[in-house]
């Protein structure tokens, strides 16, 4: 009796859920905690520093917190589509293609993952930044 069939489905239901699922929660985490930190934020924040300290540059508060979601999500699609691209490949007879797929599926997954998490931590660490910056703003006035 083969079992392999069972695992494989059993595999793709868990990566299924963590498309469906955990990216879709890491986003609107993203999302949230942009919303519920921007009015406090200050109009203009520092984004880019000179070797010697003084800020180069400032931007916008909406341009600064929103750069980083709106690039999560394009970057979430684009990989959802690839994936779509490689679950609905025509199954080849040959047993190798079959596991290349699976592979390259894994593969994708996994960046998804890594790349969500990533962004997440990157925005939660832009808002400090952006917060403190604000704050000493304030106290310096």
């Amino acid at each position: 009796m083969d079992h392999s069939g069972n695992v494989h489905k059993q595999a793709r239901q868990a990566s299924s859920l963590l498309v469906t699922r955990v990216v879709p929660i890491m986003l609107g985490l993203q999302l949230l905690l942009t919303l519920l930190i921007y009015p406090f934020l200050p109009d203009y924040i520092p984004s880019r520093w000179n070797e010697t300290g003084p800020t180069a540059s400032y931007e916008t508060k909406w341009i600064y917190v929103s750069f980083m979601p709106i690039f999560s999500i394009l970057l979430y699609l684009f990989v959802l589509v690839l994936l779509t691209i490689v679950v609905n490949k025509k199954p080849n007879l040959q047993e190798r293609s079959a596991k290349k797929n699976e592979i390259s599926r894994s593969i994708l997954l996994f960046m998804m993952i890594l790349q969500q998490s990533i962004f997440l931590i990157t925005q939660v660490i832009l808002l400090i930044v952006a917060l403190r910056t604000g704050s000493r703003a304030i106290h310096s006035s």
